[in-house]
């Protein structure tokens, strides 16, 4: 019974959650919104065909936004310690 409940949702070959666009078009039915939802879509479709879910393509991004450097102390503390600040 429990079988497939660990799996990712699927509307035929694309992931269900990739056609969250669909769903702001529905909402808002205007020709801009439908071209919108299209391209979102597509993004997702591509993502899929790169392997990647929308949640790893968010976490990626994430990544890559914050760069390579991780300080283990906190830049504010750092700030607080110089006494010439």
């Amino acid at each position: 019974m429990w079988h497939n409940t660990a799996r990712n949702p699927k509307l035929g070959p694309l992931d269900a959650r990739a056609l969250f666009p669909i769903s702001i078009w529905a909402l808002h039915m205007r020709e801009w919104t439908f071209f919108v939802s299209l391209v979102g879509v597509a993004a997702f479709a591509f993502l899929m065909w790169r392997g990647y879910t929308p949640m790893v393509a968010v976490r990626i991004a994430r990544r890559r936004l914050s760069g390579h450097h991780k300080f283990a102390v906190n830049v504010v503390k750092i700030r607080r310690w110089a006494r010439w600040m």
